[in-house]
């Protein structure tokens, strides 16, 4: 029987009318969120010591805005069909013309625009475009701070839409939301060994995870992407951290049950081993560490509930 801490995690959602793509927003908490219409959920934590020392993690960070409450970063991944995959293919190409228009001194090709007509995964391009993300930002941010502060929105957006499009096409109802309290480096501790076999693939409806909260692609991306140009050139960024990063997700579970199997399949296949002898180390173990778990309604009631709301706009400790 899982048995839980006397503390929980709340959520709150609100309608926020200025948003029109909750996937892009990824808004800071700000006093205007208190005049929209609001519902909460709330997130039992698991009493493990990883659950624990997550909380100890998220209770040290010092941007609150009052005793219990934090500022944060978000991001809302709705469910989207064929129609909404070609907009969000339209808002790539829009974005890269930005981009290309700001005149940062890393080319952008139109090669890398997307085929908005086409319900093609494009994968090659996707792979392309994340790395392009990592690589600018990361120089950006090294060599012009300014141009980097005024690019780094759209080059965000682009990693955004990258993940939105990697992924499956449903007609299922889905919302899975990422959370990121803001909290310096100080606030998180190096996973373990034991924390990385705690890590689960499988996408069970109310689940509350810690998230990866890494700018790259982990062994499991690239294998589900089929990113070998990423082992190939050593570039893979593993989760390393404990933190005050979390995502929430509802709606139908995935049991992936054999994800392990199919990466070491995958991995054999490209000769990953060449290039990562360790492959098999816990710390490429697919999945998350799993910390909390819905409470006080069910995952239906709370997915149909959510359809309506657009942003996050709290997140706090409370009591049982």
């Amino acid at each position: 029987m899982v048995e839980y801490i006397n503390k929980k995690i709340k959520i709150t959602y609100g309608k926020n009318p200025e948003i029109e793509n909750a996937v892009l927003a990824g808004h800071t908490l700000s006093d205007a969120f208190n005049d929209f219409n609001t519902v909460s959920l709330s997130y039992a934590i698991i009493d493990t010591p990883y659950a624990r020392q997550f909380m100890t993690n998220l209770g040290k960070c010092n941007t609150r805005i009052d005793t219990n409450k934090y500022a944060f970063d978000w991001n809302m991944y709705p469910t989207y069909g064929h129609d909404e995959y070609l907009e969000l293919k339209q808002y790539m190409n829009d974005t890269i013309c930005i981009l290309q228009d700001m005149s940062i001194q890393y080319t952008i090709s139109d090669e890398m625009k997307l085929d908005s007509a086409s319900n093609d995964f494009e994968i090659d391009k996707l792979n392309a475009l994340h790395l392009m993300f990592e690589t600018v930002s990361v120089k950006l941010h090294e060599s012009d701070l300014l141009t980097f502060k005024a690019a780094f929105p759209y080059l965000e957006t682009i990693n955004q839409l990258v993940h939105m499009l990697e992924g499956k096409q449903s007609g299922d109802s889905v919302i899975y939301s990422v959370i990121r309290v803001e909290g310096n480096h100080a606030h998180r501790t190096l996973l373990t060994d034991a924390e990385y076999e705690t890590f689960d693939a499988r996408n069970q409806s109310g689940d509350l995870v810690i998230d990866y909260g890494t700018v790259g692609k982990d062994m499991t991306a690239a294998w589900s992407s089929n990113d070998t140009d990423l082992i190939i050139t050593q570039e893979l960024k593993q989760q390393e951290y404990n933190h005050a990063m979390f995502a929430t997700y509802l709606g139908p579970t995935e049991l992936n049950e054999n994800n392990l199997a199919y990466q070491y399949k995958w991995c054999e296949e490209n000769n990953v081993a060449m290039y990562y002898p360790d492959y098999k180390d816990p710390k490429y173990r697919p999945g998350r560490m799993r910390i909390g778990r819905l409470v006080d309604i069910t995952c239906e009631d709370a997915l149909e509930l959510l359809l309506d709301y657009n942003c996050i706009c709290g997140v706090e400790i409370i009591d049982e």
